[in-house]
């Protein structure tokens, strides 16, 4: 599963292999907006040190596995945060999930009840409102500390500069949303100081039109959703990011001033959401379940529902205690909920012949590496271009002209090299060095 690490060294210098790759990864994904990796393969990786770690009791200061997020850029002042902006642990297999589900059956009453949310691929955020006012922004960064982003977020016009109670008028010419005609709701207001979290996101419409003005101007074309949204938020200038039109959805909201508006309006996790529409946030998306069957069983229609009907990439869904009462009383490991995990959907990956690469040269001069692909069918379209990212890239993945790779979509526009299909090469007698 690991190619790059020697299985004959001594597990502490695997170790050392292991976070030295991890730690590279991350600087070319957060800092560089340039992946050299699949999202798999470094959740795999992980996963692999994280064993060796627990198992030899060596953790390193720089392991990946003491950062909650990854948060390179100097540029920006940086923002201490009292409660934890914690990543969430994530599984692919459907087993997994459901084994980790049937773990609190056992529980005492209030574990029965779940909800399932899209995991959109974008950027974490924290927005922090006083009186009603949006003094602040920051990325997750290290969980505890993250990077001061306010500018350029005050340019996303889903993020409310104020809080209002806000939606359809009611009979006396007011704005409320529909859910607030719900009792649990009645006489809401703003308490005096609300944070709310959520991923700032990309459409995927504009990823394809901001590529378009990129490819026109011979730049380098951004790989992703993802890391053009990364990109475009840590913009020294806020009128870059203006141009993105970038996008936000809540996915939590705490108070930290007033108790009785947290026992009234956020005993649950789909409070949260419902309170941020109020608010004037985008209108949430999640189901509901009882017991942990069912959370299996909605998976793959919960799949079918949102990762084909709408204009955001979105790589899995989230699982969660639905009572905020029992995620406070299950608390966090060091750097994940105990209370949540994430199902990552895999990515279509499909099999076909490298032809070539091209070098493109962008305006500054440098050169990016295209794979030129004989054209295959990747979720409805035909593809005979993909991504190499850098030169690095195509000697680790040991890329060479006739072989037959591995190429992924997913919802990403442009389409990656992912890795060399050696099962087919040495089916067609295909030599490789």
């Amino acid at each position: 599963m690991i190619n790059q690490i020697d299985m004959n060294k001594s597990k502490e210098e695997m170790i050392h292999d292991l976070v030295d790759l991890l730690n590279k990864a991350n600087y070319a994904y957060y800092v560089q907006c340039t992946p050299i990796m699949t999202d798999y393969k470094f959740d795999m990786m992980m996963k692999e040190l994280e064993a060796l770690e627990e198992e030899t009791g060596i953790v390193l200061s720089y392991s990946p596995t003491q950062r909650v997020g990854s948060d390179l850029q100097t540029e920006f002042k940086t923002v201490e945060r009292k409660r934890i902006m914690g990543s969430i642990a994530n599984c692919y297999d459907i087993d997994e999930l459901r084994n980790w589900c049937k773990g609190f059956d056992d529980l005492a009453e209030g574990y029965e009840d779940w909800i399932i949310e899209p995991k959109y691929d974008g950027l974490s955020c924290s927005l922090i409102y006083i009186n009603g006012v949006l003094t602040n922004a920051s990325t997750r960064g290290s969980g505890f500390v993250g990077d001061d982003i306010t500018e350029n977020v005050k340019t996303i016009k889903t993020i409310p500069l104020k809080l209002n109670l806000c939606g359809n008028k009611n009979k006396d010419g007011q704005y409320f949303p529909d859910v607030i005609n719900d009792w649990h709701y009645e006489g809401i207001y703003i308490p005096s100081l609300v944070e709310v979290r959520g991923e700032i996101l990309l459409p995927k419409s504009e990823l394809k039109r901001i590529n378009q003005e990129r490819i026109a101007a011979g730049l380098p074309t951004f790989a992703n959703e993802r890391n053009c949204a990364a990109g475009s938020i840590k913009q020294l200038d806020p009128k870059v990011t203006a141009k993105r039109n970038l996008t936000f959805r809540p996915y939590a909201l705490y108070v930290d001033d007033d108790s009785t508006f947290k026992i009234k309006y956020l005993s649950t996790q789909h409070d949260m959401l419902n309170v941020a529409e109020i608010f004037g946030f985008t209108s949430p998306h999640y189901w509901r379940a009882a017991g942990a069957g069912s959370v299996v069983q909605m998976i793959y229609g919960f799949e079918e529902h949102f990762l084909k009907n709408q204009d955001f990439c979105m790589d899995g869904c989230v699982v969660k205690f639905d009572n905020i009462s029992k995620q406070e009383e299950l608390g966090y490991t060091q750097k994940v909920p105990k209370w949540a995990k994430a199902f990552k959907f895999k990515q279509e990956s499909v099999s076909t012949k490298l032809k070539d690469v091209e070098w493109q040269m962008g305006r500054t001069g440098k050169l990016t590496p295209v794979a030129i692909l004989e054209p295959v069918e990747i979720d409805g379209s035909i593809v005979s271009k993909a991504s190499l990212n850098n030169i690095d890239y195509i000697n680790e993945l040991n890329l060479q002209i006739g072989a037959y790779v591995f190429v992924e979509k997913g919802g990403a526009v442009i389409p990656k090299v992912t890795g060399v299909d050696y099962e087919k090469c040495i089916l067609e007698n295909i030599e490789l060095s």
